[in-house]
């Protein structure tokens, strides 16, 4: 009974020493779950106070733009303003009214293709400097062509009278 007692003591001491170690294998991982999760915590705090910056800069931003519409929807309530007095001074004469209807209407149109038009009247620009570059050597040209032409003009001029006063003197001399 003693040797059954004995074994039964080991046996539960085994299991208690089993016990021990898989409790110490736990604890470990307890400790390295934990030691992950305050890691992983402080990574989120520094992910969250980041976005909090973000989101403070965000606000930021925000505020500005809500700023700048405002001066922004100043600036259009003064337009409309200028616009109206326009409209009033329109009616004074239907003609001048009719005129300057169709002129603001046809602003309109052109301040929505300004910007697109603006390009093309760049490469315009480009090619009218061209052709005034040409037109440029063609006056010149056409210059150094009319003095050519006036130096021809004195030289038959100064020809002419040559000749006229040779004429005189065979007249002259024949009566």
């Amino acid at each position: 009974m003693q040797n059954e007692d004995f074994a039964a003591l080991e046996q539960h001491i085994e299991d208690l020493t089993q016990e021990k170690f898989s409790l110490q294998r736990a604890l470990e991982a307890s400790r390295a779950l934990s030691e992950s999760l305050a890691s992983e915590n402080s990574t989120l705090t520094d992910s969250f106070n980041q976005q909090g910056t973000v989101v403070n800069q965000l606000k930021f931003d925000l505020e500005r733009l809500q700023e700048e519409i405002k001066a922004q929807l100043v600036e259009l309530k003064s337009v409309k303003m200028e616009y109206a007095n326009a409209q009033l001074e329109c009616d004074a004469a239907d003609e001048r009214a009719k005129l300057l209807a169709s002129e603001v209407i046809t602003l309109e149109e052109k301040a929505l293709r300004l910007r697109s038009n603006e390009l093309k009247l760049e490469r315009e620009l480009e090619n009218t400097q061209a052709e005034i570059s040409s037109y440029r050597k063609k006056m010149s040209s056409i210059e150094k062509d009319r003095q050519d032409l006036q130096s021809t003009i004195d030289a038959l001029q100064e020809e002419k009278k040559l000749l006229q006063s040779k004429l005189r003197k065979a007249s002259s001399k024949s009566l």
